[in-house]
């Protein structure tokens, strides 16, 4: 009795807040610490044009070369403002040993600290959503199993510093704030921000649009549910119009380069082309078996009860309504349903565009499957809570055998996380291979020099603007992706003539190959580095124009 009172007091209230607000802070601080130094190249390539826009240079990767070589321009933006604010700030308050803070080390590590946060923002607002659905004592052990699965699964790590986890992190307020709050402008504004930091978004804030308007016409009725969600979506697409126009102005393109950039890549034969079984298989590695349990079982009950909720449900007549639905289940299965589409939407669109795999393709759809979990957590819950007795002790089946699969087959699982996290730090060696690279250009051309490479993010940030870095595959420099899919492989060198070239990764085109190359260019040195003894076999080269 006292037990059951204290559950229901809010004290007891307090007591799970405060408990998963030091949990979801903990493991924001070891992710933070465990990723601090990692990063991938795409990353920086999105740095640099930051770089060159604090510095004023402009939004550009190559000073005075105006090309929309990077997918999340306004990402670039908002890191610019910061950092070169952090940096001014630091200029007047800062010690005097400590007064001149380097562009080059604040960029990355505030994007590093931004990944961290915008986890930190999801697993609060699917905690919040999970209170919501199954109540306060059930909802705080999923929202404990929703923030372990974001800070210690293995597709929260791979794209640290990427604009990913951001993104993500803005439609997920987004869809709160529309689906449970009823902030439709604020929704918008959010989607607008997120559309600038992935054009992707476009494609979330259709769903999200569409369902809620659906929604609202079953509910409603057309008249106020059109009355309701218009002026909204006017509002995203006309925020949506002056920055495109602006990326157009700019540019000369209001979209950047991405798609082809990736097309180009396949042409190249280097990469997995992105299918749904690489998206199989990534979920399959990170998704624990209590997970993949409550996804079979959850999912079932969760259709079922859609059905019911699309057939039987008329607000205009309360004789009809469910006990077991109501206004809250109403969101909670309509939030649902549009990260359902939007997982299977982003596979879907990836696939039939065939573009190379990338990590940053994976992780929304895992982000998607991880929002799942309250709605499927809640449709459990309704079979415990259903007067049909063969329903509920279903449901209570369900959980006790969920509860089960955790503590069997995945505590150890995130034990291991954890102390891997703890005990390790998380470092790309594929871009720290570059530094005898850069090493050696900084000592040859002091003064700055052009730079033809396969990867050119870390090494062109690292370098700095002095440099000019050639981007042979096509995402960061003009023109050489769609020349790569008219099959003109040589058009960066007969363009830019580079002063180096570093021969790294070996794809279906090697310009080393070819058969004039040695005769404009001379073995410079080689590189030796474990990352590509195992990748290559051996060293990477730079070479020196005659």
């Amino acid at each position: 009795m006292y037990i059951t009172v204290f559950m229901k007091s809010r004290g007891f209230s307090a007591v799970l807040k405060l408990t998963l607000t030091i949990l979801v802070l903990y493991l924001g601080f070891l992710h933070y610490s465990y990723n601090r130094d990692f990063g991938i190249d795409d990353s920086y390539i999105t740095y640099r044009y930051s770089f060159n826009f604090a510095d004023g240079d402009g939004l550009v990767f190559n000073v005075g070369e105006k090309h929309y070589g990077s997918t999340a321009a306004g990402y670039a933006v908002l890191l610019g403002v910061i950092s070169k604010s952090i940096t001014i700030v630091n200029r007047f308050f800062g010690s005097a040993n400590n007064s001149n803070l380097d562009l080059r080390e604040v960029i990355p590590a505030l994007s590093r600290v931004i990944s961290t946060l915008s986890l930190i923002l999801s697993a609060s607002l699917l905690i919040m959503i999970s209170w919501n659905s199954t109540g306060m004592a059930v909802g705080s052990i999923i929202g404990a199993f929703i923030a372990a699965n974001l800070f210690l699964a293995g597709p929260a790590n791979s794209v640290v510093g990427h604009e990913t986890y951001f993104f993500l992190a803005l439609w997920l307020l987004a869809a709160y704030l529309v689906f449970f709050s009823g902030k439709y402008f604020a929704g918008s504004v959010i989607l607008a921000l997120a559309t600038t930091i992935r054009p992707d978004t476009i494609l979330f804030a259709g769903v999200l649009f569409f369902i809620m308007a659906t929604t609202n016409i079953k509910i409603k009725g057309y008249i106020l549910a059109i009355k309701d969600m218009w002026r909204p979506a006017i509002l995203y697409i006309i925020l949506n119009g002056i920055w495109f126009s602006i990326m157009w102005f700019y540019y000369g393109q209001p979209l950047p380069e991405t798609r082809i950039a990736k097309q180009a890549q396949v042409i190249l034969g280097h990469w997995k082309i992105f299918s749904p079984s690489i998206i199989y298989d990534l979920l399959t590695n990170s998704l624990t078996s209590s997970m993949g349990y409550m996804i079979v079982i959850g999912g079932f009950l969760f259709i079922s009860y859609l059905v019911l909720l699309i057939f039987f449900f008329k607000s205009s007549d309360p004789s009809r309504k469910t006990t077991a639905i109501n206004t809250s289940d109403i969101n909670l299965f309509v939030f649902t349903c549009a990260w359902v589409i939007v997982g299977i939407g982003l596979v879907a669109a990836y696939t039939f565009m065939e573009v190379t795999y990338w990590q940053w393709y994976g992780v929304p759809v895992w982000f998607a499957v991880i929002c799942l979990i309250p709605g499927l957590c809640r449709s459990i819950n309704l079979a415990i809570i259903s007067s049909v007795r063969f329903q509920k002790w279903a449901g209570i089946l369900s959980a006790s055998t969920l509860v089960g699969v955790f503590a069997m087959n995945d505590l150890s699982a995130f034990l291991w996380h954890y102390k891997n996290m703890k005990n390790v730090r998380h470092i790309n060696t594929h871009i720290g291979s570059y530094d005898g690279a850069v090493s050696i250009l900084q000592q040859v051309a002091p003064a700055g020099a052009s730079i033809a490479m396969a990867e050119p993010g870390y090494v062109g940030f690292i370098l700095g603007p002095k440099y000019k870095l050639i981007d042979t595959l096509g995402l960061a420099s003009p023109g050489v992706s769609r020349a790569i899919i008219k099959g003109d492989m040589d058009y960066p060198f007969k363009t830019w003539s580079p002063d180096f070239v570093i021969s790294s990764w070996k794809g279906k085109y090697d310009p080393t190959s070819r058969p004039w190359f040695h005769e404009v260019y001379t073995l410079h040195s080689e590189v030796t580095h474990p990352h590509w003894s195992k990748a290559l076999g051996g060293s990477y080269q730079i070479y020196e124009k005659r």
